[in-house]
């Protein structure tokens, strides 16, 4: 999947195996009505895909949690949502100011 450090490869290794669509339906600890990523198989898979590299031999599982709760934490803003939350509709320039 490539990446050059631990956190682009998980953003990559995750983003492949589950769309956004399904990510923001999640979240990590399955709170609000949402499904728990931590439960997730696709998550181990992940943690043991990373954890078997030799160059991330000197990653914790600790620190691949912290990254791999980030990437859902961030699933709204992807794909656009960011920006659909900050446009707002323009206000009507219609004022009457002529009132008596």
């Amino acid at each position: 999947m490539g990446g050059t450090e631990v956190t682009d490869t998980i953003h990559r290794i995750i983003s492949f195996i589950i769309h956004n669509d399904l990510a923001v339906l999640v979240n990590w600890s399955g709170v609000s009505n949402k499904r728990a990523a931590c439960d997730l198989l696709s998550m181990e898979l992940v943690q043991d895909a990373i954890l078997s590299q030799q160059r991330y031999a000197d990653v914790s599982g600790a620190e691949l949690l912290i990254h791999m709760r980030r990437w859902c934490r961030n699933a709204r803003d992807r794909a656009g949502g960011c920006t659909k939350r900050i446009t707002k509709p323009p206000k009507s320039k219609d004022v009457d100011l002529d009132v008596d």
